[in-house]
């Protein structure tokens, strides 16, 4: 995810080139910046430049290791965290940033392998490309509701990190932005995400649980392939259609219901989920591409609400013997289970989460009252505390739990 960057003159003006090196599809072309001649000063273990009275940070010392950046400098306002500012700053732990950053750059903390703690102040607005690519040894980052761009790259290769949750601010997730996060666990997409981009997700192999709110439109190719601990997976209702190799190789995948709105499965959106076992199709569905459900060994049953003649009028790419040789059965009508309905009365509300609590610890006379399949909120088999904070979170409308993660 390196970058290389040398200057140019042309007509009379001094250019910074920067061209990809190492994964090429990071830096797709040649990008030019224009750089005014400015004069380039130290303050302390920072290097910082001064335009339209503002102040952009642009290099630090390489011994550097605890980083304090003042909201002013010779009176300006600190407000920019420059391209390729803190890149290759190995040696550095943590930076505290002042409130009045309103960008950190391109490449700005680019292969800081020991950067363990650093802060986002709500001013961000954006998060530039590879910003904290490979900062292997940052366990956690929150990222601000002020934010609205999330740069491509952004975050790839950070293997500590453990939860990411995305603000209201955001509404594409840009390209390969989580890639290779193998340490994630928990992803918490709001309600305001409309599109997750290509590779997004991809290679984040500790990830089991996904659920997608209903604004997500767009599953990009490779979106959360290679996930191979994800067992339990919402589509957005939302979706028209699943990109290619977008779940490919989710290893703990069993169950899959694809929603009514995705008309089109892309080429081997599913391919190599060798545990999957169930898959219900959408009425919707009107083509299911080449070898997306290839290498799913395990899989025997297809449910599917329509008729067979229905079915046969989908169009399903070639080496779907997996898919096809199943046992197909027509007219299914799915039984609904409403997760979290503890009481069972058609309703998730407080009276649930109280009982479950009360069940939990013993409360005489809850037994009875406690359905223990939609009790399991999270599916896996146990209803347990972790089911309670779960559901508590649900009523209460926590970022990221806007949907009960069980489906069956």
């Amino acid at each position: 995810y390196a970058a290389e960057t040398t200057s140019a003159v042309a007509n009379g003006n001094r250019f910074e080139v920067v061209a990809g090196h190492g994964l090429e599809h990071i830096v797709d072309d040649v990008i030019i910046y224009q750089v005014e001649e400015v004069e380039e000063k130290i303050y302390g273990d920072l290097t910082y430049t001064v335009a339209n009275n503002e102040v952009t940070i642009i290099d630090c010392a390489d011994a550097a290791q605890e980083i304090v950046i003042p909201e002013t400098i010779e009176g300006f306002p600190v407000t920019s965290i420059g391209i390729d500012a803190f890149s290759g700053c190995s040696s550095l732990v943590s930076v505290e940033l002042p409130d009045g950053i309103t960008s950190i750059g391109d490449w700005a903390f680019y292969g800081c392998t020991n950067l363990v703690s650093i802060n986002i102040p709500e001013t961000v607005t954006s998060i530039g490309n590879s910003a904290f690519n490979s900062c292997s040894s940052l366990a956690s980052i929150s990222i601000p509701s002020s934010v609205t761009t999330i740069g491509k790259y952004a975050f790839a290769g950070c293997i500590s990190l453990k939860e990411i949750v995305i603000p209201n601010s955001v509404t594409v997730i840009s390209e390969g932005a989580f890639i290779d996060c193998t340490g994630l666990i928990k992803i918490a997409v709001s309600n305001s995400v409309t599109e997750i981009g290509e590779r997004a997700f991809n290679g984040c192999t500790n990830v089991e649980i996904l659920s997608l709110p209903d604004s997500v439109a767009i599953l990009g190719d490779w979106a959360f392939s290679e996930c191979t601990k994800l067992r339990i997976l919402v589509l957005p209702e939302s979706a028209s259609g699943i990109g290619y190799r977008a779940f490919y190789n989710c290893l703990g995948l069993s169950d899959l219901i694809v929603p009514d709105s995705v008309t089109s499965i892309g080429h081997r959106a599913f391919e190599s989920c060798q545990n999957l076992e169930k898959v219900t199709i959408s009425d919707g569905s009107t083509f299911i591409g080449l070898r997306a459900f290839e290498s799913c060994g395990a899989l025997s049953d297809v449910y599917y609400s329509l008729t067979e003649e229905d079915w046969n009028n989908i169009s399903i790419g070639e080496r779907n013997g997996e898919l096809i040789n199943a046992n197909i059965h027509f007219g299914y009508v799915p039984e609904i289970l409403t997760y979290g309905d503890v009481d069972n009365d058609g309703v998730v509300e407080q009276k649930d989460r109280i009982i479950l609590a009360r069940y939990l610890a013993a409360w005489d006379g809850y037994d009875a009252q406690v359905n223990m399949e939609t009790a399991d909120v999270d599916c896996n088999g146990v209803v347990e505390q972790k089911d309670r904070l779960i559901l508590a979170r649900h009523i209460t409308e926590w970022l990221g739990y806007h949907s009960i993660p069980c489906v069956r």
